[in-house]
């Protein structure tokens, strides 16, 4: 089993285990190595002793030359079962005794150092015989198997070993003790988790359970239950809202189609308030126009009766030229009735609501309607550049809403041209327009003042004007960027003059109206 998919049950047991395992191996193996040093250590030093006590035993030996006694002290070491051989040299290094048992008891010392991992060489320890004069008389040459010391380390592993075992098992049981105190209460928990989940807030029942502890499980006991007593509110306040949230959504919604409703009037009123305000200023020159027409007619009628009356006593010639200069005169009043039918029908058609009805327009036209309302404005004093190419597509649009665009912007222009124009050079506006892929882009351009560099983030806000009180209120760009907003599209204003030396405004539209247009709104062509 990974451990990433134990539970903190099995890896607290697995992390004891490990950890006590460690704990034991470490010391047992420090402890075995110190008791081990020590035993060999003490072997050693009684094996040195046992050569000097032999060597003593055969100075006598070696002084008068008498192997035999050499022999029998050297015998007296079979007594020792460890000892491989025992040699005896004399001063000159030759051999003078010599002993080694005819057989060995226990096990091989090889066998034993290699099952136990420990050096198999028996130890080998000379010692040199000296009289009390300081002369040498030889040495002697003991070689021993160290069984014992073998034996000794065994055992000490033995009761190691025992010891780890005890340890483990301790361990093992000390783990199954832990998970009792943790991992109990950690499933208990986990079972009020999943009782809140499941929508049972009442923990009362395992209250008992935590009520004896003073650790961290009580704490997060209380944790738990003050969660639950909030969760039971809020739960209790959701099914509260639920009852009563399709009552809420139909009335939130009657009060939003009601806000939006009275929205769209105010926005409505707005926009053919400012186009009323417009007109408030064209009125005086559309009046003028129309007078100069009525005026021009009404001196036709007076000449036409002169005619008429000459041409009884007239002969036949003269009667022609009268009913010649006769059709020269009704021409000329035609003429005057057709340009107040224009201006009528121009204003008529600027002043005519859409009523949310999308249609297709050519912008030639619109353009050329709106320019005839500012004509009394332009004459003599402003030139107008038209550049509308006749391959433009027709435009899906509020037809009303945008002549009040074109309006709003041209009337800018004109009174930026009246502000800073001066000498007798005429002011220009040049009016552009291309299409750019699905897009159609409508350049303004003037030759007037332009607009201030610290006014240019202001000058869409609504009722933000330059011009004096009583001449403008503030809401023509900012009505503009709704209607181009409504319609999907963007007006902007240029960061540097334009090559008139004034403003330039472009407006961007799509060629098929807006999204909502496109998908089935009311179209007329």
């Amino acid at each position: 089993m990974r451990p990433r998919g134990m539970s903190i049950k099995n890896r607290l047991t697995l992390l004891l285990m490990v950890v006590g395992g460690s704990a034991v191996l470490l010391s047992s193996m420090l402890f075995y190595s110190l008791v081990a040093r020590k035993f060999q250590s003490d072997y050693l030093r009684d094996l040195r002793s046992l050569a000097s006590i032999v060597g003593h035993n055969c100075e006598a030996a070696l002084l008068f030359n008498v192997p035999e006694d050499a022999q029998k002290v050297l015998s007296s070491l079979r007594d020792r079962d460890s000892i491989i051989e025992a040699s005896l040299y004399n001063s000159s290094g030759d051999l003078f005794s010599f002993y080694r048992p005819s057989h060995t008891n226990g096990e091989p010392p090889s066998t034993l150092g290699q099952w136990l991992g420990l050096a198999t060489a028996p130890a080998r320890v000379r010692h040199d015989i000296v009289l009390v004069d300081g002369s040498s008389v030889g040495y002697i040459v003991i070689r021993d198997d160290m069984r014992n010391v073998i034996r000794s380390k065994r055992q000490v592993l033995f009761i190691l070993g025992a010891v780890g075992v005890v340890v483990l098992v301790t361990t093992f049981f000390l783990s199954s003790f832990l998970q009792n105190i943790i991992s109990l209460p950690l499933m208990t928990l986990t079972g009020m988790v999943r009782r809140l989940g499941s929508g049972d807030f009442d923990l009362a029942s395992m209250a008992p359970r935590f009520a004896h502890r003073h650790d961290e499980f009580r704490v997060l006991f209380d944790a738990f239950r003050e969660m639950s007593e909030k969760l039971q509110t809020s739960y209790a306040r959701l099914e509260e809202y639920s009852r009563t949230l399709e009552q809420r959504v139909m009335d939130r919604t009657a009060e939003l189609q009601t806000a939006l409703h009275d929205l769209t009037q105010s926005q409505s009123q707005l926009v053919q308030s400012e186009k009323m305000a417009a007109l408030g200023q064209l009125v005086a020159g559309i009046a003028h126009e129309i007078n100069n027409n009525i005026s021009f007619i009404a001196a036709v009628l007076p000449a036409i009766e002169r005619k008429t009356t000459a041409m009884a006593d007239a002969d036949e010639t003269g009667r022609r030229e009268h009913a010649a200069a006769i059709d020269n005169l009704l021409a000329n009043a035609e003429e005057g009735i057709r340009r107040t039918k224009k201006l009528i029908a121009d204003l008529n058609s600027f002043c005519r609501p859409s009523h949310g009805e999308f249609t297709r327009v050519a912008l030639g036209e619109e353009i050329n309607s709106t320019l005839a309302l500012l004509a009394y404005r332009l004459k003599n004093r402003i030139e107008v550049e038209v550049d509308l190419p006749a391959t433009l597509p027709p435009l899906l649009c509020l037809r009303d809403e945008l002549n009040q665009v074109y309006m709003n912007l041209l009337l800018n222009a004109i009174d930026a041209i009246g502000e800073g124009g001066s000498g007798e050079e005429p002011g220009r506006i040049r009016i552009r327009a291309a299409r750019d892929g699905d897009h159609l882009r409508i350049e303004f351009a003037d030759s007037g003042s332009g607009v201030r560099q610290e006014i240019r983030e202001r000058i869409f806000d609504p009722f933000f004007t330059t011009k004096p009180p009583g001449v403008g209120a503030g809401l023509g760009l900012s009505i503009s960027y709704n209607i181009l907003k409504n319609h999907e599209g963007e007006i902007h204003l240029a960061e540097e003059p334009s090559d008139l030396g004034g403003a330039l405004f472009t407006l961007i539209l799509p060629v098929n109206g807006p999204a909502a247009a496109r998908k089935g709104r009311e179209v007329r062509s």
